[in-house]
């Protein structure tokens, strides 16, 4: 009988012991979870910050870059002196040097001028019809050609 009780009270204490250590492996283990998924989350927020950051840079040097081209207002083309007068509403872009002539769909680039009305002299101008574009120029950079192209009938 007395063998019989310490063998209970071993295996009753054993039990008690286990039970205890159990709950504190799932309290820990629940720790160590909670403790992985916060660090991740933290880590998370950083990198999306950051990555917000550099896109919102990106973003601001993209439109500080981008050139628009001005507004044509009209286009008179004279035969007689080869001239294109073209009025336009200056591009809203900064630092723009001047302001270069597509004529026919070919941007003539060495054709250029800063003053308004623009003025270009086409020597070999004939009397067909002109399709006048212009795109605005900054140091080697040029804007898209306005649109749409104006159309002249060069005349005397």
């Amino acid at each position: 009988m007395v063998c019989w009780r310490i063998h209970y009270k071993i295996i009753f204490m054993n039990s008690k012991g286990q039970g205890a250590l159990e709950y504190l492996l799932i309290i820990g283990g629940a720790i160590l979870v909670a403790v992985v998924a916060v660090s991740i989350i933290i880590s998370l927020s950083r990198s999306n910050t950051e990555t917000a950051t550099e896109q919102n840079e990106q973003f601001d040097n993209l439109i500080d870059n981008t050139m628009m081209p001005p507004l044509v207002i009209t286009v008179d083309c004279n035969l007689t002196t080869k001239t294109i007068v073209v009025p336009i509403n200056p591009s809203s872009s900064p630092n723009i040097d001047g302001y270069c002539l597509v004529l026919n769909g070919t941007p003539m680039l060495t054709n250029c001028s800063s003053t308004n009305p623009l003025e270009f002299t086409i020597p070999g101008m004939t009397a067909d019809t002109q399709s006048v574009s212009i795109i605005a120029k900054r140091g080697n950079s040029y804007s898209m050609a306005s649109m749409p192209a104006m159309t002249c009938n060069p005349k005397d």
